[in-house]
């Protein structure tokens, strides 16, 4: 005994028009984290990969990679990181590798880095010590000797 009903070939049609379609690509998660615009994070942040700042952070951040505090993003903190892109605000010192204050960017605090941008329309108010990291190579590819030591 059969108890579903058979469609026609005209219901076939109308019904496939109707359901959705499966996405024929996938999107690839975006690479690191996002603080979004309507998060505070209060405390000690350590990443392994990029972080991008909508939002708010109070504390400190320790970061392997890039940290982007994007145009309304407010950061509190001292923050360590390969790279650091400020199109926002931070209070803080900052230690990198690269720095980029970018032209709405606000930086209120010491940088260390051996390289620095700072574009026309930027706000800053602090020191900069740009001397390379020791261990880190100066443009003749021979190490820089550390602070204090004599050689011969």
């Amino acid at each position: 005994m059969a108890v579903f009903k058979r469609r026609s070939d005209k219901d076939a049609v109308q019904s496939s028009a109707v359901e959705p379609t499966a996405p024929s690509t996938r999107q690839s998660a975006p690479k690191g984290t996002v603080i979004g615009s309507g998060l505070t994070v209060d405390g000690r942040i350590r990443a392994k990969e990029e972080i991008r700042v909508f939002g708010k952070v109070t504390g400190n951040m320790n970061v392997r990679g890039r940290v982007v505090v994007e145009d309304g993003g407010l950061v509190t903190a001292n923050i360590k990181a390969e790279e650091i892109v400020i199109r926002g605000k931070v209070q803080g010192d900052i230690d990198c590798d690269r720095a980029n204050i970018e032209p709405k960017g606000e930086l209120i605090g010491d940088v260390a880095s051996p390289r620095m941008m700072l574009a026309d329309g930027a706000v800053f108010k602090g020191k900069i010590d740009m001397a390379p990291k020791e261990g880190a190579t100066v443009r003749g590819g021979k190490p820089k000797p550390p602070t204090g030591t004599k050689t011969s």
